[in-house]
C-alpha cells in the first residue's frame, strides 16, 4: 500500500526491521523480526511482519474495509498510513488511519491547496 516501504526499510538500534521509523513505538514493534537474530535475507524472502505489511495491496485493505469501497476519496487515500492505522488499532494490520478519514472528508485538503494558492500569489517565487 506504501511505495515507501517498497523502496527502502527502516533498522531500529535494537535490530528490528520495520517497513518505516513511524512504527517505532507502537504496541507492535516487538513482533517485527530482529537482523540481529535473524538474517535479513530470511527476513525479506520469509514470512516475516515485515514482508507481510509491505507486501499489502490497497485492494487487500478495500477488501478488509468494505465501507471505503464506496468513499468518494478511496482513490487519494489508498487506505492511509499503515503506521498511523496501528497506533489506533495495532492487531489489524489493515485498520483505518483515522488521519485521512479526517483530511478528505473534512475538508482540509482544499483548505491547504487554497492556503497554498494564496501563497503562490503573495509569494510567486516560492
Amino acid at each position: 500500500m506504501c511505495g515507501h516501504v517498497r523502496r527502502s526499510l527502516y533498522v531500529s538500534p535494537q535490530g528490528n526491521v520495520l517497513p518505516c521509523m513511524s512504527m517505532v513505538g507502537t504496541e507492535i514493534e516487538h513482533l517485527f523480526p530482529n537482523m540481529l537474530k535473524t538474517p535479513l535475507e530470511e527476513i525479506l524472502n520469509g514470512d516475516s511482519l515485515y514482508m507481510k505489511i509491505t507486501d499489502y495491496r490497497i485492494s487487500d485493505f478495500m477488501n478488509h474495509q468494505p465501507e471505503c469501497r464506496t468513499c468518494r476519496y478511496r482513490e487519494m487515500c489508498c487506505g492511509g498510513c499503515r503506521a498511523i492505522a496501528v497506533q489506533t488499532s495495532p492487531d489489524d494490520y489493515l485498520g483505518k488511519d483515522r488521519t485521512v478519514c479526517e483530511y478528505y472528508p473534512g475538508g482540509w485538503m482544499e483548505k491547504k491547496n487554497a492556503l497554498l494558492k494564496q501563497l503562490k500569489k503573495k509569494y510567486p517565487d516560492i
